[in-house]
C-alpha cells in the first residue's frame, strides 16, 4: 500500500515521501526504522546529503530546542522582546553601557534598542575614548564592536579584568574564566556550538578549509568544553559517510497542491543529478537498535528522573520557610507543578497536556482553587525554576554537575520525539480513558451512563487497534520493567483519596515482596546507572527519590 504522501520539512531539505515508507531515525548513537506516518517534529532522520545549502540562521531555531543551548545563551545575553519577536543583546554590551552612561533616563531602552532607540554617534565616540583609558591599546573598531554588541565578549579576556576598574561587576565575569561554570564557560559553549554548526555547513556546501567562525580560546580550552558541545550537536548532526547524514524534522503535513494567486503552484523539481531527500526503504550500513523497546525504556528511565527532579523542586519551593505561602498555593504547586513544567518544556505533547488538565481538575476539586489563580502560582514557580536552573542552583540542589539537568531535558526530548507517533497517541489516550471512566463511576442518570459507556467503548477499541498496529509494525509486545515505586504508586491510586498516606519503609518492602511473588520484575539501579552513564549524565541518578530502588538485594 502506497499510503498518503507527506511533505516532511527538515533542517537540511524538504522531502515528499509515502506515509507507509520506512525511514531511519537516529536516537542516541544508533538507528531504528519506523513508518513515515509515525514521524514526529524533532526526529533525526537519515537523508541523502548532496547539494545541501543552509546557513546558521536556518539552524539556530532548532538549536534553541536544546535546554543546554538555551542555558548558555541566557547567561550571556539580555532578552529584548517586542510583540512576538525576541532579540538577544550581549550582556557584556549591557554592562558596558550601564557603566558608561549610568544616569541616562532612557538607558534600558537604548541598551535593548527598544523602538529603535540607541545612543548617538557622539555618545559612542565619548564611550570609546573612556574605554581606551582602561583597556589601553585596543583599536577603535574593536571597541565599537563591544559597544554595539557585534562582539559577545572581548577576544582577549584580560580586557574584561581591566574593566573591573570601571565597574566592579566586570570582575565576576573575568574571574569566571577560572571556574567550570559561569559566564566564561557558557560563552565557550555557545560560541563553540555556533562554530561547530558553521564548520559543518561550510563542509556540506564545499566551503570548508577556512575557519568560518574564529573561536577565541586555546585548543586546550576548547577541549575542556568539547564533551558538552558534542552532547548538544550530536543530536542535530551525524555524518555517516559522504552520501548520507541526519537532519531534524521541523514540520510534517499532507502533500497537497498549493494555490498561490489563482494558478496552480508546484514546487520546482529537484536537480536529477543530485541525490536529495529522506532515505526511504533502502538498506544502509547503520548501527541499528535491536528493538524499539530500547527507545521506550530509555525514555521511561530518563523521563522518570525528570519527573522526580520537578516533583522534588516543587516540594522545595512549597517547604521554603522564606516564602509565606498560602495553603491553597502550596497544594496547587505540589499537585500540578510537575505536569505544568512538562507542558512548558515539551510544548505540543498531548500526554503532558492531558496529564496537566487532570491535575488542574484535581487542584480545583481538592484545594478549591480557580484555574486562573492556579496558573498564576504555577507560572511564578516555573519562572523561579528556570532562573535557578540558569544559575546552577537546581543542579547544586541534587549534587550534580552544572548543566546536567539541561542535558537530561534534551535527552528526554530526543527520545520522546523518536517514539513512534502512534505509540505516543496510544499512551495519551490512556488518560482519556481514565477521565471517562471516572465520569462514568460518578454518573447517576441512566442516559448519561449509557452515553459515557459508548464513549468509553470507542476509546478502548481505538486503543486496542493502536496496540495491534504497534505489535504488528514494531513488535512492541514485550513488557518493559517498571520502577518499583512508580508501579506501586499507580496501584495504590485505586484506593479512596482520603485513605492515602505516605507508606513506611516496612510497608514498601512488603509491597515489593508481594509484587515479585506475582512474577513482576523491576528495573535495577545498576541498569539505570548504565543507561544514564551511556547518555553522558551519570549524575542524573541522584534525581530519583530514595524509594525508587527500595528493596533491591543490596538494600536489605
Amino acid at each position: 500500500m502506497d499510503g498518503q504522501k507527506l511533505v516532511v520539512e527538515t533542517t537540511h531539505l524538504r522531502s515528499t515521501i509515502s506515509s507507509e515508507g520506512d525511514v531511519f531515525v537516529r536516537v542516541g548513537d544508533k538507528y531504528f526504522t519506523k513508518k513515515a506516518r509515525d514521524l514526529n517534529v524533532g526526529d533525526a532522520v537519515v537523508i541523502h546529503n548532496e547539494g545541501i545549502e543552509r546557513s546558521l540562521d536556518d539552524i539556530i531555531p532548532v538549536l534553541e530546542h536544546s535546554a543546554r543551548y538555551r542555558l548558555a545563551r541566557d547567561q550571556i545575553f539580555e532578552t529584548k522582546k517586542e510583540g512576538e519577536s525576541v532579540e538577544y543583546v550581549p550582556r557584556f554590551r549591557a554592562l558596558l553601557l550601564c557603566s558608561l552612561a549610568p544616569n541616562d533616563p532612557d538607558l534600558e531602552a537604548k541598551i535593548l534598542r527598544r523602538g529603535g532607540e540607541d545612543f548617538s554617534p557622539e555618545d559612542y565616540r565619548g564611550f570609546k575614548k573612556t574605554l581606551s583609558r582602561y583597556v589601553g591599546d585596543v583599536c577603535e573598531q574593536t571597541l565599537m564592536n563591544w559597544l554595539s554588541g557585534k562582539s559577545i565578549a572581548p577576544e582577549n579576556w584580560e580586557n574584561i579584568r581591566k574593566l573591573a576598574a570601571l565597574n566592579e561587576r566586570f570582575a565576576a565575569l573575568a574571574e569566571s574564566k577560572e571556574r567550570n561554570v559561569g559566564f566564561y564557560a557558557d560563552y565557550q559553549i555557545y560560541v563553540g556550538l555556533h562554530r561547530t554548526v558553521k564548520s559543518y555547513l561550510a563542509k556540506k556546501s564545499g566551503n570548508a578549509g577556512k575557519d568560518p567562525a574564529p573561536h577565541h580560546a586555546s585548543s586546550s580550552e576548547r577541549g575542556k568544553y568539547a564533551a558538552e558541545i558534542s552532547m548538544v550537536t550530536r543530536r542535530f548532526f551525524d555524518e555517516r559517510d559522504t552520501s548520507i547524514d541526519t537532519a531534524i524534522v521541523t514540520g510534517i503535513r499532507p502533500a497537497e497542491k498549493e494555490r498561490i494567486s489563482g494558478p496552480l503552484f508546484l514546487h520546482p523539481k529537484p536537480n536529477p543529478a543530485l541525490r536529495k531527500g529522506i532515505v526511504v526503504g533502502e538498506k544502509k550500513e547503520l548501527p541499528l537498535i535491536d528493538h524499539v523497546n530500547e527507545v521506550v525504556d530509555t525514555f521511561y528511565i530518563t523521563v522518570n528522573a525528570l519527573y522526580d527532579a520537578l516533583n522534588r523542586y516543587g516540594m522545595k519551593i512549597t517547604g521554603d520557610s522564606s516564602r509565606k505561602m498560602p495553603l491553597q498555593e502550596a497544594g496547587t504547586i505540589l499537585s500540578t507543578f510537575t505536569s505544568y513544567a512538562l507542558t512548558q518544556l515539551f510544548r505540543g505533547d498531548s500526554f503532558n497536556t492531558k496529564l496537566f488538565e487532570a491535575n488542574v481538575n484535581f487542584a480545583k476539586t481538592i484545594h478549591k482553587i480557580d484555574e486562573k489563580t492556579a496558573l498564576g502560582y504555577l507560572r511564578r514557580t516555573y519562572e523561579c525554576f528556570n532562573t535557578e536552573m540558569k544559575e546552577g542552583k537546581v543542579d547544586a540542589m541534587f549534587g550534580m554537575e552544572y548543566g546536567t539537568l539541561a542535558h537530561l531535558i534534551d535527552i528526554v526530548q530526543q527520545y520522546s520525539s523518536a517514539l513512534p507517533r502512534t505509540y505516543k497517541e496510544w499512551r495519551a489516550l490512556k488518560i482519556d480513558v481514565a477521565f471517562i471512566q471516572a465520569d462514568l463511576n460518578e454518573a447517576k442518570e441512566r442516559g448519561k451512563r449509557r452515553e459515557l459507556g459508548r464513549m468509553l467503548d470507542k476509546l478502548k477499541d481505538k486503543r486496542e487497534r493502536q496496540r495491534q498496529y504497534l505489535i504488528r509494525t514494531y513488535e512492541l509486545h514485550k513488557e518493559s520493567k517498571p520502577f518499583f515505586y512508580t508501579y506501586h504508586q499507580e496501584n495504590i491510586k485505586a484506593q479512596p483519596l482520603m485513605s492515602l498516606k505516605e507508606p513506611t519503609y516496612a510497608e514498601l518492602l512488603t509491597a515489593r515482596t508481594v509484587y515479585e511473588s506475582q512474577g513482576i520484575e523491576f528495573l535495577h539501579s545498576s541498569t539505570v546507572k548504565d543507561i544514564l552513564a551511556k547518555q553522558g549524565i551519570p549524575d542524573a541518578f541522584r534525581l530519583y527519590v530514595p524509594e525508587t530502588f527500595i528493596g533491591e538485594a543490596k538494600f536489605h
